[in-house]
């Protein structure tokens, strides 16, 4: 089994570091051949760790440490995969430098105790308090990335649903197989050597896949509109107007648009699709200019059935605007004007004949 770990070992850290290259020569490189090159490049420091053992002596932590951005790296991936317009924020990116360094200051503190500079007491302490700490969010990012793959499902176009299905197959089978690997090792009696090959073989695998899947991403974003097949585009047109009438609903029955300094990110995460989505659908599919006219539009309109109505004269023309959604007066008064060519001041004085207010 030793001998087929070691195989696998090096399988693995080739095709880490082939996939690697050629992220190096891609002419139009995006986020998610950033994030997948973090990957490729940490699962490679692994693998060669592993291989070299306790030929490099202490020295193999010190590689070990450049192998902190693996199943954090991966989370990251998922997203980049499946939010393209939206993939981080700062607490995904905190998220993942937070369990990457950890990594790294545990295997420092096996670096120091191989070298004698700390005693067993410190490192069964403070290393084993990183090991649980690095271990529970380990779990929880496992379980996130899992998630990215179901985000969306129901509205998905049936190529994007079998994409999402080899992802979700894929990974699942390496971190089953990673999880009962040392057990099956164990009660068969395979050997030392049996567990990293279970490991070895499980990324091999996730990593032959993802890289198919980033390959198909990536032709996904340099694609002509007019190469795109007569099915496909009815079906994601037909999930475009699916997400415009939900956007609208968020707004005519949600009253999302009271809500200050809305943005599209805001939306984007309560239909829990990419951002660009959004923006597009509000383009194309409602008509608007842009996604603070569109919104603009509601407020104004809920605003001139506030100053329309006699019973409220005692609401003054900032309680009107906020109470609309606008986060001051100012851009109330310009957004007022724009839309029905007089002043809210005006507007209420002039006290238009039809209550009826409608979204331009």
């Amino acid at each position: 089994m030793e001998t087929i770990a070691f195989w696998l070992q090096l399988a693995v850290a080739t095709v880490a570091i082939a996939a690697l290259l050629k992220l190096v020569f891609e002419p139009r490189k995006r986020t998610l051949h950033l994030v997948w090159a973090l990957f490729c490049g940490s699962l490679a420091v692994m693998m060669v760790k592993q291989l070299a053992g306790d030929a490099i002596g202490p020295y193999q932590y010190l590689v070990g440490m450049g192998a902190c951005a693996t199943c954090n790296a991966y989370w990251l991936v998922s997203r980049a995969l499946f939010r393209p317009g939206s993939a981080f924020t700062p607490w995904h990116i905190g998220l993942a430098a937070s369990i990457a360094l950890l990594m790294m200051v545990r295997e420092f503190l096996r670096f120091l105790d191989a070298l004698g500079l700390v005693g067993p007491a410190t490192l069964a302490g403070a290393g084993g308090g990183l090991g649980e700490l690095i271990a529970l969010l380990g779990s929880g990012v496992l379980l996130l990335t899992f998630r990215e793959g179901l985000i969306g499902w129901a509205e998905a176009p049936p190529d994007e649903k079998r994409l999402r299905l080899t992802f979700l197959g894929t990974y699942s089978f390496a971190v089953m197989l990673g999880m009962i690997g040392p057990a099956v090792a164990e009660a068969a009696r395979l050997g030392t050597g049996a567990e990293p090959a279970f490991e070895a073989f499980a990324s091999l695998v996730a990593l032959l896949v993802t890289s198919i899947l980033v390959h198909l991403r990536s032709q996904e974003a340099t694609v002509a509109p007019g190469a795109v097949s007569a099915d496909n585009a009815v079906n994601g047109r037909a999930v475009d107007t699916a997400l415009a009438a939900s956007i609208d609903q968020l707004m005519r029955g949600d009253r999302l648009f009271l809500e200050p300094e809305l943005k599209v990110a805001d939306v984007a995460r309560r239909l829990d699709v990419p951002e660009y989505r959004v923006s597009r659908s509000v383009t194309r599919d409602l008509g608007q200019p842009n996604f603070n006219r569109y919104v603009n539009g509601f407020r104004i309109a809920h605003a001139r059935g506030l100053l329309e109505d006699p019973t409220h004269d005692d609401l003054s023309i900032l309680v009107i605007a906020l109470d609309s959604g606008f986060a001051s007066l100012g851009p109330f008064n310009r957004a007022f004007k724009e839309r029905t060519g007089a002043t809210p001041t005006a507007f209420r004085r002039e006290r238009p004949a039809s209550p009826q207010a409608a979204v331009a």
